[in-house]
């Protein structure tokens, strides 16, 4: 009987590649722990890796690899140049809508950009 294809589970991969990289900025970029620019290469880590993993094992890009690596970089890009909250504020509304508004144009362009899982 041939074995049943993985099923992806978005879930986990959300909270590995956009969740525990903002527990990572949020915990370690105080300057008695890693300090912000350590903390932001210690959060890139997680979705980089994962995107990684995920190309190797399915010769394709990973939606919330990529996601999860912009989300780092805005976040902490804002952190590292001390900007005012409301860009903070901004950046969290942001992404909510882009993350909702990925599935359903992914299917009216056929799913070539499906957010893909591992």
């Amino acid at each position: 009987m041939p074995e049943a294809p993985k099923q992806p589970h978005p879930l986990g991969d959300l909270l590995l590649t956009v969740v525990l990289p903002s527990l990572v900025l949020e915990h370690l970029s105080k300057p008695e722990r890693l300090g912000p620019a350590w903390a932001l290469v210690a959060a890139l880590i997680l979705p980089l890796g994962f995107g990684v993993w995920c190309f190797m094992q399915k010769r394709g890009l990973n939606f919330f690899s990529i996601f999860g690596l912009i989300a780092v970089i805005v976040t902490g890009g804002l952190g590292l140049l001390k900007l005012d909250p409301v860009w903070f504020a901004a950046k969290e509304a942001a992404f909510p809508i882009f993350l909702g508004l990925a599935f359903p144009l992914s299917m009216r362009w056929g799913g070539h950009w499906y957010p893909s899982s591992c």
